[in-house]
C-alpha cells in the first residue's frame, strides 16, 4: 500500500462520516421518512460505510504487516468519529423512524460504523503487545550496565522501542560514536587498534557500515577520524556519563 492509497482511503472514509452525518441529522418527521430520495440515501450510505469498514480493515492489516508509516492520528479521529455516531446518535433515531423496511438499512449503516471503532480498538491492542515485547540482545550487549544506557536512552529520546525492536532515533554518525564510547564502557574490543566493536549494535539496530562513518566525517571536515566527533557527541557523553556514575 503507497503513501497515496493510504491518503485515497483515509479520504473516503472521512466522506462516508459525513454523508452518514447528513442523513442522521435531518429531522425525522413521518413525512420525511415516507420520501424514496431519503430511503435511497439510506441504502447509499450502507455501500458507503461497508466500503469504509473494508478500507479501515485494510489500514489496520497493512499497519500490523508493516507499521512504517504512522496513521496514529488518523486513527484516533475515525475512531472518534465512529463512536460519535455509534453512542450518540443512533438512540436519538425515534421509534417510528425504525419501521420494517428502514430497520434493516439503519442496522446496517451502524453495524459497520461499530465495526469501525472495533477494528481500530484492535489494532491498538495489537500495537500495545507488539512494543511491549522485549527484543533479545546481542550477547555482548546482554549486561545490566548496557540495559542501564538503553533504558536512558529511551527516556531520552535518543532511542524508541517500537514495533518490538530497537531503533535509533538520531544520526548514523552519531550511533557510530555510540559504539565507540560504549565499546569502551565494556571492554568489547576484539583488536587493540579497532576503534570500536561495531557488528553487536548494526545487529541490535539493524544498521550497516558503521565502520565506515568516522572516516567519512574525516573525509567532510578534514579531522582525523581518531577523534571522531560527530554533531550532537556531547549528548551521547551526558547520556553514558549519567550511567555510568
Amino acid at each position: 500500500m503507497k503513501k497515496s492509497e493510504i491518503r485515497r482511503a483515509l479520504e473516503k472514509i472521512n466522506w462516508a462520516f459525513i454523508c452518514v452525518m447528513s442523513i442522521i441529522e435531518l429531522e425525522y418527521s413521518k413525512d420525511t421518512l415516507q420520501d424514496e430520495t431519503l430511503q435511497k440515501h439510506l441504502i447509499k450510505d450502507g455501500d458507503i460505510m461497508e466500503e469504509a469498514f473494508k478500507l479501515v480493515m485494510d489500514l489496520c492489516d497493512y499497519m500490523q504487516d508493516v507499521g512504517e508509516i504512522d496513521l496514529s492520528e488518523d486513527l484516533q479521529i475515525i475512531h472518534d468519529e465512529a463512536v460519535k455516531i455509534d453512542c450518540g446518535v443512533y438512540g436519538r433515531i425515534p421509534e417510528y423512524a425504525l419501521t420494517e423496511e428502514l430497520q434493516p438499512l439503519f442496522s446496517r449503516i451502524f453495524l459497520n460504523v461499530s465495526h469501525i471503532w472495533v477494528e481500530i480498538q484492535h489494532y491498538w491492542e495489537f500495537k500495545e503487545c507488539k512494543e511491549k515485547q522485549t527484543p533479545s540482545l546481542p550477547k555482548e550487549l546482554d549486561n545490566e550496565l548496557f540495559k542501564q544506557i538503553l533504558n536512558r536512552g529511551i527516556k531520552a529520546g535518543i532511542i524508541i522501542l517500537e514495533a518490538g525492536k530497537y531503533k535509533w532515533k538520531k544520526s548514523k554518525e552519531l550511533l557510530a560514536y555510540f559504539a565507540i564510547r560504549v565499546t569502551e564502557l565494556l571492554n568489547l574490543k576484539k583488536r587493540y587498534n579497532a576503534m570500536a566493536n561495531y557488528k553487536p549494535f548494526e545487529i541490535l539496530f539493524e544498521e550497516d557500515n558503521l565502520r565506515g562513518c568516522p572516516f567519512d566525517w574525516e573525509d567532510r571536515t578534514g579531522e582525523d577520524h581518531k577523534n571522531f566527533k560527530p554533531n550532537g557527541w556531547e549528548e551521547i557523553e551526558a547520556l553514558l556519563n549519567e550511567n555510568v556514575k
